[in-house]
């Protein structure tokens, strides 16, 4: 069986059908030419078959590649060939060929609360910049926005809803999303505080103008990247001798959403804050939270608290400890229970 045309005019028409959004499309388009690569390199592009799509997993598996990232390859592949099957152009050879195997563990570490301090006091706030770099941090640290949400944020984001009462209206990743959610005077002052000098400095701001402005010399005043935020975030945090692939500027939501669970939010209120559509993407950071409990040995120490069984154990199997007063009379009955007195 051969394809009905070039393989690259038969991706330009699944491309043109397919109903994403434009960088998703754009992702297909990278991934499916890494695929027609090594397809006129290693097979018939004419006629590929189930098991050239085989030894191309195998092939993305012996990478260095992720799993995360070969499933993103390979779902470039299998909507495609799926495209071809339902025009009826070509079989759908990709069925029942599995994926690799993907950890659900969220890949990025979280700070503990000594570490937040330690990176906001890191950030000098003499200075515009410094006031504006710290608002950002505290901010994410407090909301668990991503970096390019933070990018996206205008002055008319930024709402008091009465005294001690404020929101912010964040774009997510989509753009077209959008969602308020309520801040405390812990972001919101540093924020005010950087628009003070701002305007000191710089001018009247107005409602449309970006929220976190840069101000070198030759964008001064435009929005703030969000590739900006995320050097700037490293770079803080390297200050604090924090040099791990793990930590990054995104592990700043990381923490928001591990320290809320841990202080007692409820899951689908940490969804909301976060903006994810599905709770089971926030329950990954319910996972990262157990785990830590788990090293501490959360469970371990209420279980052992709760039985307290130390101090009515007799003095015999006794492990650690002592006990005085009417414990001890309570120990020394039971101590006679288990060790009667032998007569002679």
């Amino acid at each position: 069986m051969l394809l009905p045309r070039g393989i690259n005019i038969l991706i330009d028409e699944f491309l043109e059908n397919a109903d994403v959004r434009e960088n998703s499309r754009a992702k297909y388009r990278d991934n499916l030419r890494i695929f027609v690569g090594w397809l006129t390199c290693n097979a018939d592009v004419t006629s590929p078959r189930k098991a050239d799509f085989i030894r191309y997993k195998e092939y993305l598996m012996g990478t260095e590649r992720s799993a995360k990232t070969i499933d993103n390859y390979l779902v470039a592949v299998r909507q495609f060939f799926k495209f071809l099957d339902e025009a009826r152009y070509y079989e759908n050879i990709t069925l029942g060929v599995r994926s690799p195997r993907i950890s659900y563990e969220y890949r990025k570490g979280h700070l503990t609360q000594d570490q937040v301090y330690m990176l906001k006091r890191s950030v000098p706030r003499d200075s515009l910049i410094g006031k504006r770099n710290y608002a950002i941090i505290t901010l994410m640290v407090h909301t668990g926005i991503r970096c390019v949400e933070v990018s996206r944020l205008k002055l008319t984001d930024l709402i008091c809803e009465g005294e001690d009462q404020w929101c912010l209206a964040v774009r997510g990743k989509g753009k077209i999303d959008k969602r308020e959610i309520g801040i405390t005077m812990s972001a919101v002052n540093p924020i005010l505080e950087y628009i003070r000098e701002r305007e000191e400095i710089c001018g009247m701001v107005n409602d449309d103008d970006p929220l976190f402005s840069n101000h070198s010399y030759i964008s001064h005043d435009s929005p703030i990247h969000e590739e900006f935020i995320s050097h700037m975030v490293k770079k803080y945090l390297r200050k604090i001798g924090i040099d791990s692939p793990r930590i990054t500027a995104h592990s700043l939501r990381h923490t928001a959403a591990v320290l809320a669970l841990d202080a007692g939010a409820g899951l689908y209120e940490v969804q909301q804050m976060l903006g994810h559509r599905d709770v089971r993407m926030t329950s990954l950071y319910l996972m990262s939270a157990a785990r830590e409990h788990a090293r501490r040995g959360t469970a371990v120490r209420l279980l052992d608290e709760s039985l307290n069984m130390d101090k009515f154990m007799p003095k015999g199997r006794r492990i650690t400890g002592s006990v005085k007063g009417s414990d001890q009379e309570r120990l020394n009955f039971l101590h006679s229970k288990f060790y009667p007195k032998r007569t002679k």
